[in-house]
């Protein structure tokens, strides 16, 4: 990973940290939910959040109560550290939606946080300081600890999006025409993509061929998880029905890549070598699309290489208008 983009978002998590923590009690509201708008738009955090498992709906259940002001009369706790995470988050969410004044709803929900009944804790202040060391320092933990694992792909996938679109167009359509490193076409824009990706510091390495064949790029993480990425190109040539089957494939392969791997996520980077826009009518997260196949989610990429004229010569757009019942069903 970019050492000063990680740099950077560490400097601004542990900000955002400091400021729900430093800050009054008359204030925590507003820092907590600054905190969380900030955590969910951020590029690389709010992949981290994506990805992480759904709480427990028993704790939901009691969550749900303490923030009606009901009380509760369980403590959940976990040995993994992404549940905790999970819990801690889901209580961040119900502390700011208690207005400030609402003393009996902080103390249920520092109950639940703490495993202390209510008529333990003495006011608001003690509410918010076991706020503050029960849910914001494990979510800090947390998501420095992720910052350098899988869920930072993205980051860097976006970044050589806006590496190729802004000033390698010309040279990703030669290693296409005339080869980079012996390979031609949709091989030697890999090629690339791998280049950037090891340049980018991640502990990289290609895996030997699994099941499925072998993917594009496999990446290994801090924690020994894999990052699959597969890549498709898309040439100016192929028709919308060849683009339809084209990536639909892709999306498969990625699939099928993931369940050798025993990996939850993957990602299909597309290079497009066309005026064609392609509209994927499926979810949206992170700024990518992307889909579920088989209990697998799978992030697209558009990466646009053609030569196309300024905005203002362009003409009328066309566009691929892609179902999700397309690009999933099964392929003959």
């Amino acid at each position: 990973m970019d050492s000063q983009l990680i740099q950077r978002t560490r400097y601004l998590l542990r900000a955002r940290v400091r400021r729900c923590q430093k800050c009054t009690a008359m204030h925590f509201n507003s820092s907590c939910k600054q905190f969380l708008n900030w955590m969910s738009n951020h590029p690389i955090v709010s992949a981290i959040l994506h990805t992480v498992t759904k709480p427990d709906p028993r704790f939901m259940e009691n969550l749900e109560r303490a923030t009606n002001g009901q009380g509760t009369d369980q403590f959940h706790s976990s040995d993994n550290i992404e549940e905790h995470f999970v819990m801690c988050l889901e209580i961040l969410k119900r502390t700011i939606s208690i207005q400030a004044n609402d003393v009996h709803k902080l103390l249920c929900i520092a109950s639940i946080a703490s495993g202390k009944e209510i008529y333990e804790l003495g006011n608001a202040d003690e509410a918010i300081e076991i706020i503050r060391d029960e849910v914001i320092d494990p979510i800090l933990e947390f998501i420095d600890e992720r910052l350098d694992s899988r869920d930072a792909i993205i980051g860097v996938l976006k970044k050589y999006k806006q590496r190729c679109e802004w000033f390698y167009r010309q040279r990703m359509r030669e290693a296409v025409d005339q080869n980079l490193e012996g390979k031609s076409g949709e091989r030697a824009l890999m090629i690339d993509l791998n280049s950037y990706v090891h340049q980018e510091s991640l502990e990289f390495f290609v895996e030997p061929a699994s099941a499925s064949g072998e993917a594009d790029v496999v990446l290994r993480d801090s924690d020994g998880r894999y990052i699959i990425i597969d890549g498709k190109y898309i040439d100016e040539k192929l028709s919308h029905a060849a683009i339809r089957a084209k990536l639909a494939s892709g999306f498969h392969q990625v699939c099928r890549y993931c369940q050798d791997y025993d990996e939850p996520l993957g990602y299909l980077v597309a290079f497009i070598r066309q005026s064609t826009r392609i509209q994927l009518e499926c979810e949206q997260s992170d700024g990518l699309s992307y889909l579920q196949i088989g209990g697998k989610i799978i992030y697209f990429l558009e990466i646009f290489i053609s030569d196309e004229p300024s905005a203002s010569k362009s003409g009328v757009a066309t566009e691929i208008v892609l179902t999700k019942e397309e690009l999933v069903k099964t392929e003959e």
